[in-house]
């Protein structure tokens, strides 16, 4: 099966996607960092504010010709995100320390266990009594 070839519409859109999300990623990215964040955090707030929930509530016809919501329209741009996301992966799988995870895989697991404990105990806590409640459904137990 052959595989659909993109508009000059198509492109353009495609083009102006991948420019604006990269230079809102990269300003904010640095923007994040000013603030002593990491710039990922930016990053994911740009990815907010050109989404749906802001640009799309803000000015809903720009972010339907910015976003297409027809299949093919929004295509290449998915098939290039999966593309990224792939390569973040293995980048950050190529980047990882294993000799550090093990010298300090032990302390960063008995640190992330104890908070974890309080809130595990109030909603086993809370289970138990909301498992003797009354319901007009039948029995619980």
């Amino acid at each position: 099966m052959p595989l659909p070839s993109l508009s000059p519409h198509g492109s353009t859109v495609l083009w102006t996607e991948l420019a604006t999300l990269v230079i809102a990623a990269r300003l904010l990215g640095a923007l994040a960092r000013r603030l002593g964040q990491p710039s990922v955090v930016g990053q994911l707030v740009a990815g907010l504010i050109l989404g749906p929930s802001v640009f799309g509530h803000v000015w809903p016809s720009g972010f339907a010709w910015f976003m297409p919501a027809t299949t093919l329209g929004s295509m290449p741009l998915l098939s290039l995100t999966g593309l990224a996301l792939v390569l973040i992966l293995v980048v950050i799988g190529s980047d990882t320390d294993p000799t550090l995870i093990r010298k300090l895989g032990r302390a960063a697991v008995s640190k992330n266990r104890k908070p974890a404990r309080v809130p595990a105990g109030v909603f086993e806590h809370r289970s138990v009594e909301l498992r003797h409640v009354p319901s007009d459904k039948g029995p619980t137990c």
